[in-house]
């Protein structure tokens, strides 16, 4: 098996802790630069610029004045969430973090389908 969709495959389980024993996922954890247990979040800044580039107005038009928290909930491989408010109802923002389109590209790249 070539390399990289082996370390690829790795990868993946070490994020699926609940499929394997702990004998088998401990070592994986490793294999994973962004192990969903250790990533850390970005600034508040960076989070607020996403979300205002993205949808096109600032943090306090798209939310309750002073209501968007600046730190995370929580915070992973693909983005973290923020607490913030709509209407006086509380709501979560989950952003995205920059770049990921291009390392989804670059994954399918690295996928080998077999041809029958």
């Amino acid at each position: 098996m070539p390399l990289v969709p082996l370390c690829t495959a790795c990868s993946a389980s070490s994020y699926r802790l609940y499929l394997l024993t702990p004998y088998t996922t401990n070592p994986l954890q490793h294999t994973s630069p962004t192990s969903p247990h250790k990533v850390p979040g970005f600034s508040p800044e960076t989070a607020m610029a996403i979300v205002e580039s993205e949808l096109g107005k600032p943090i306090d038009e798209l939310f309750d004045p002073g209501t968007f928290c600046k730190q995370p909930l929580a915070a992973a491989s693909l983005g973290q969430v923020h607490r913030a408010k709509m209407g006086g109802k509380p709501v979560c923002v989950k952003v995205q973090r920059q770049g990921l389109k291009a390392l989804f590209d670059m994954d399918l790249k690295n996928i080998k389908v077999p041809h029958h």
